[in-house]
């Protein structure tokens, strides 16, 4: 399913998904499924602390090299510390930029093969999930806020093929100095992960600065699903589980998505979600390390009204 298209196929699951890389359910009955709704947010997990200056800026642009093909441009080298990162996309289609970092000597192969790897197998201790810019549409920009670590990077496009868009050439870059981490700014709105669950606070209908935190020990993103007028939640997790091949009409409100690229576990950024108002379904459709099936079958689901 993509939301570009409005289609009601899964497409297949990946690493870094976007908010349009949608229903990635592994078969499997979804039981004891839970979350929270709006309630108190807990503490940042101690990856930031206090930093004399603001961020940093470092501007990603996602340009077209073909009828369909795309590739970023941005610098080679980047220090490392708080960084505002923004994505302008130039092309005609959906792009993101989902930050992948590397330890070892590993190729792009390597990469891609875990990024798109289908059947919930494990992901190796090598490669890590650093956040980035959720989807933007084409001529608009995104930001996110985050503290980049030393390392060598890809950015990565998760833009489903099927949906007519090929995804854009993966970029590698070098973040470099020494760890310098800075205290992200003020938000007033909040998005918790957890293993394995949701807490928001402050959410509102429009476009919302968050703080999006993972304070879990894996791998965790939210996406964000409009739920359709008089949609139970029963007929909601019957659609996630059946990858979207159940008759009649959808539970889900595809022109309401939104969505953050994937966090490791103690991290957190800074990011935009555009929300309209009404009831949403949230979902991390990511496995464990250690493989096995989307965090949605281990209960990591929730509904949220937004007014």
């Amino acid at each position: 399913m993509r939301q570009s298209t409005h289609s009601r196929r899964p497409p297949r699951p990946r690493f870094v998904p976007s908010v349009l890389v949608v229903l990635a359910v592994a078969a499997g009955a979804l039981t004891g499924c839970g979350g929270d709704d709006d309630g108190d947010v807990p503490g940042v997990a101690g990856r930031t602390a206090a930093a004399a200056s603001g961020p940093r800026s470092l501007a990603i642009t996602a340009r077209a090299t073909g009828a369909k093909s795309a590739e970023y441009a941005m610098p080679a080298t980047v220090e490392a510390g708080l960084t505002t990162i923004t994505l302008r996309n130039e092309t005609k289609g959906p792009r993101e930029a989902s930050l992948v970092r590397v330890e070892g000597d590993h190729t792009l192969t390597e990469v891609l093969e875990v990024i798109n790897d289908q059947g919930g197998a494990p992901i190796p201790d090598w490669i890590h999930a650093d956040g980035g810019v959720a989807i933007v549409a084409p001529g608009q920009a995104g930001t996110a806020t985050q503290n980049l670590v030393p390392g060598d990077y890809y950015v990565t496009d998760s833009t489903d093929p099927d949906s007519g868009v090929t995804p854009a050439k993966p970029y590698r870059f070098t973040v470099t100095g020494p760890v310098s981490e800075g205290a992200l700014p003020a938000a007033p709105a909040t998005v918790i992960a957890k293993d394995y669950g949701f807490t928001f606070a402050g959410l509102k209908a429009g476009k919302n600065t968050i703080r999006f935190e993972n304070t879990g020990k894996e791998l965790h993103h939210a996406l964000f699903f409009g739920e359709a007028p008089g949609a139970t939640r029963a007929e909601v997790l019957k659609f996630f589980s059946a990858r979207g091949e159940v008759p009649g009409k959808p539970p889900l409100d595809f022109a309401r998505m939104s969505g953050t690229t994937v966090l490791d576990g103690g991290l957190a950024q800074n990011t935009e979600l555009d929300l309209k108002p009404g009831r949403y379904a949230v979902v991390c459709f990511v496995s464990d390390r250690a493989g096995g099936p989307p965090h949605l079958a281990k209960g990591m689901f929730a509904e949220i009204t937004v007014k």
